[in-house]
């Protein structure tokens, strides 16, 4: 018996992906801003359409696993203050690598 294995990713896959990579992100910086598992957030990000676009996308899923009461498409509020704020580069895949700005607040 012979079995195949597609290897290749499409879109989908490479987007749930780049969504996983938001969430560690996220989670890494509720971990440095010393929030408990319990805390909920408000999470303020700006990118790229391509990153805004997988927000958009996986807003329920990025929302439930972060305890995040909403997402916010935050680029005129970077100067606000949060508990915590970085900038990360997400890979696209073929070498592209996207920005994304996230600030975190209670």
């Amino acid at each position: 018996m012979k079995v195949a294995l597609n290897t290749k990713l499409n879109n989908e896959l490479r987007a749930e992906g780049i969504m996983r990579d938001i969430v560690r992100n996220i989670q890494d910086m509720r971990k440095d801003a010393k929030l408990t598992p319990n805390d909920i957030v408000s999470i303020d990000y700006c990118g790229s359409r391509g990153i805004n676009t997988i927000f958009e996308q996986f807003a329920k899923e990025i929302k439930k696993t972060v305890l995040a009461k909403n997402l916010l498409n935050g680029c005129s509020r970077e100067n606000e203050a949060f508990l915590i704020k970085r900038d990360f580069d997400l890979d696209f895949g073929n070498g592209r690598k996207e920005k994304v700005w996230i600030g975190i607040k209670n």
